[in-house]
């Protein structure tokens, strides 16, 4: 390993957990990607797993885009798919 390689693997140890997990999408952000409504968010992909948080009891869904791309691509390795 060169120090240039180094420095990179340092600088990706150094990022926020933020970063980690991607962009915060709102419900309706994670419908369009995922081609969907957001009723099939709600009632079909939280109960399969999608992950998100929920700052309280009533407050807003937040999904954070990497967790949900990981979340679908694991659901097409179950099922025999391949992801791109």
């Amino acid at each position: 390993m060169n120090d240039s390689d180094q420095i990179f693997a340092t600088d990706q140890d150094a990022r926020p957990q933020g970063f980690l997990l991607g962009e915060p999408l709102a419900i309706d952000e994670v419908a369009r990607l995922l081609g969907c409504s957001v009723w099939t968010i709600r009632q079909c992909y939280l109960r399969q797993g999608l992950p998100y948080l929920q700052a309280s009891r009533r407050g807003k869904l937040v999904f954070f885009r990497e967790q949900v791309i990981a979340w679908i691509q694991k659901r097409q390795r179950a099922k025999g798919g391949m992801p791109r």
